[in-house]
């Protein structure tokens, strides 16, 4: 009879089976289950002890993120901190004195920026904690999603001039390093409008941002909408750039509401192929770098695998990559007859200037 040999193997251990002569049946409950069931036994063992430990695991980050809550929410010490943040009108003086260089400051004055200086570095930390992956972009996200977007709001053009003066690294790096132009300051007239040089802003290419376009006459105006307007997207060097272009674009931090134009943080996709000079293309090669790649997989077994995937997912256009750019809101009333249905300001102007007694010079 053909001998029937059963191989089971977990780990280091291994069984050899072979069956008796009287028959398969009886050589499969044969004297060596037990040895089977051994090998069973560690297998679900050890089964068991990996969902033991991810439990363990998930409770303790649990713990954890509460402790970050607590710190930040609850605790009497922060609560002086988030006050500087939120009612940015109070240290706002204060900031002004030591921008571009600093100038003495008043008692009260050094004691808001020691706590601006304060929270800055605490969320600094948060974002080093999220780059490290021991903190998620979700997670994040949920518990301080107010407070990086007061960063970006309108209104705190100068605390973001503060954290680049004083670099804020990781903080400074949240903030947008791109800007979306799609009227008057294209790319054959911003510099010889604004006399910007190349080194503050450098063109990127021709793009695509959501939002309603209209015509105001000699210059276009961008308002919230689920249309399609055509732009080019430039690369920010030196945000002291923008004090030319808030000039033009009659944009006033300290007064919103008789602001012709706001400046408005917005995310924009662009496909991988498109990127090459994005600082988040680069990452991602870096990613894909073999050395680092194995590095980091010692450091965190997770992360470089959910990189590795997002980055394939970039290459082969599955994935696009989100860009957050700054781009000037039109801040007054519109008409439904101002608006541009197709979103082109210079397919527009040539369209106006083919109507007779219609201008089309800007």
């Amino acid at each position: 009879m053909t001998n029937y040999v059963l191989w089971a193997s977990t780990n280091s251990l291994s069984v050899l089976v072979s069956p008796p002569e009287k028959g398969r049946s009886e050589w499969f409950w044969g004297p060596d289950l037990g040895s089977l069931v051994t090998v069973l036994a560690v297998v679900i063992g050890g089964g068991l002890a990996v969902i033991t430990y991810w439990r363990a695991a998930k409770k303790e980050k649990a713990e954890w993120l509460h402790g970050l809550f607590r710190a930040f929410y609850v605790d009497a010490e922060f609560r002086e901190l988030r006050m500087v943040l939120e009612y940015d009108k109070d240290v706002r003086p204060a900031i002004k004195k030591v921008l571009p260089e600093p100038q003495p400051l008043e008692h009260r004055e050094t004691k808001l920026l020691t706590n601006l200086d304060s929270i800055l570095n605490y969320f600094k930390f948060i974002l080093y904690l999220e780059a490290q992956g021991q903190l998620t972009e979700e997670h994040r996200s949920q518990m301080f999603k107010y407070w990086f977007k007061l960063l970006l709001a309108p209104d705190r053009e100068d605390l973001r001039r503060y954290i680049k003066r004083y670099e804020y690294g990781a903080l400074y790096d949240f903030l947008p390093k791109h800007l979306f132009f799609y009227g008057s300051l294209m790319r054959e007239t911003v510099r010889n409008r604004l006399e910007i040089i190349p080194s503050q802003l450098t063109f990127i290419g021709d793009h695509t941002i959501e939002g309603k376009l209209h015509d105001l006459g000699d210059f276009p105006g961008l308002t919230a909408g689920k249309s399609r307007v055509r732009g080019q997207l430039f690369k920010i060097h030196d945000p002291e750039v923008f004090q030319n272009i808030n000039k033009y674009e009659e944009f006033f931090p300290d007064n919103i509401p008789d602001s012709l134009f706001v400046k408005t943080a917005v995310e924009v996709e662009y496909p991988f192929w498109a990127s090459c000079s994005f600082d988040a293309v680069a990452s991602l090669r870096r990613d894909l770098w073999p050395p680092l790649c194995f590095w980091e997989t010692l450091k965190n077994p997770w992360r470089p695998l959910k990189w590795r995937c997002a980055a394939f997912l970039h290459i082969f256009g599955l994935k696009k990559i989100a860009i957050r750019c700054w781009v000037y809101l039109y801040n007054r009333d519109v008409t439904p007859k101002s608006v541009i249905p197709h979103g082109d300001w210079e397919k527009h102007l040539a369209e106006r200037s083919s109507i007779p007694g219609k201008d089309a010079n800007v």
